[in-house]
């Protein structure tokens, strides 16, 4: 018997099957996206998360099953044809061009063009007023997008998907990187565009964002679908439980007693953009956090003590004895290693092939 489709869903996959060697990413999965509402995709990592969205995206090609939109079924051979079919992805990295601007960032790829194919910057400042000002950046349109706030140049990315006028968006852990503030900025946006009738997939591992946003919430574990469920008619001691196959008791495993040994010690650091005469201790086996306000200095006295930075005065002990740290190459001697707050640009060098 025929599958009888919800004229409310926008996208559904029906059995999606996907082997790599030696392992099986996706196990039979149904899901669907219905028109006005966020769905949240959960799953611990190497779920099969990501891949069930590469083959939506048209980057991974299923070995069985089926994708439809609006009923029809698809084959989406490339991230081109995924985009003609009203679908947009945004990933964690977002896909900027920094040296452009605002409205150019936004028509990326699709540039109105004359005759002789050169950009109408007009017809671009024209159409970029046509999109609904649910979403407003709150700068002048030809601002480099390098001078914006993260949410500045999420909410440009959020109005491509507009511009190309996208009817399913998914979101990538969208708030990886934002403030407190910024993240309740972005689930406002997230709330204009679900009244506009955008369908939302929401990527992310922060339980409390899924119950504060979401309207319903699939998981995936080892490769299979396990449920689909409302938000309001579950909880999140309900999600774990699906998302690890038992009752979560403990968010954290019980905590070991560190060493009395000092691994790290910090007296009366100070640098350019630190504050002054800093100084802690690190023991052998333990956690210990950095915390403070946006532009305190967390990530410069993280860069100061990795050698990125020049450090003005103080010292630093390695497992009780004086280290001379003036470059990351110092401290990688040494056994420090950084994972700087902006991978992409701090932490690779890409090179774009």
């Amino acid at each position: 018997m025929k599958k009888k489709s919800n004229p409310d869903v926008i996208l559904e996959t029906r059995g999606i099957i996907k082997d790599f060697p030696g392992q099986r990413a996706l196990d039979h999965v149904d899901f669907d996206v219905r028109k006005g509402e966020v769905h949240a995709l959960i799953g611990e990592n190497g779920a099969g998360k990501s891949t069930l969205i590469k083959i939506i995206a048209g980057l991974y090609r299923a070995d069985q099953g089926e994708v439809f939109i609006d009923g029809a079924k698809q084959h989406i051979a490339s991230t081109h044809e995924s985009q003609q079919l009203g679908l947009s992805f945004i990933h964690q990295e977002l896909n900027i061009v920094p040296h452009l601007s605002v409205a150019e960032n936004i028509f990326l790829g699709v540039y109105p063009r004359n005759k002789l194919g050169l950009v109408r910057r007009s017809k671009m400042a024209a159409k970029a007023k046509e999109i609904p000002d649910a979403l407003p950046i709150g700068v002048d349109l030809r601002t480099p997008v390098s001078g914006l706030s993260v949410i500045q140049q999420w909410k440009t990315v959020i109005n491509r998907a507009l511009a190309l006028q996208s009817r399913v968006i998914f979101m990538d852990e969208p708030t990886a990187s934002l403030t407190y503030k910024e993240v309740k900025e972005l689930f406002h946006s997230i709330t204009n565009l679900r009244d506009m009738g955008k369908a939302i997939v929401y990527v992310s591992h922060r339980m409390e964002e899924v119950f504060e946003v979401a309207d319903r919430v699939t998981v995936i574990k080892d490769a299979r679908k396990v449920g689909t469920v409302t938000v309001e008619q579950t909880s999140s001691e309900e999600i774990y439980k699906m998302m690890l196959g038992r009752e979560l008791k403990d968010a954290f495993p019980p905590r070991a007693e560190p060493q009395e040994e000092n691994c790290l010690t910090v007296k009366s650091v100070s640098g350019a953009h630190t504050g002054k005469h800093i100084s802690f201790d690190l023991k052998k086996g333990e956690i210990l956090g950095l915390a403070g306000l946006v532009g305190s200095g967390r990530t410069e006295l993280a860069r100061l003590l990795f050698g990125a930075d020049q450090r003005h005065a103080g010292e630093i002990f390695i497992d009780g004895k004086k280290a001379s740290i003036k470059s990351p190459l110092d401290a990688i001697r040494q056994g420090i290693a950084l994972v700087p707050e902006e991978r992409r640009s701090q932490g690779l060098f890409c090179q774009w092939m």
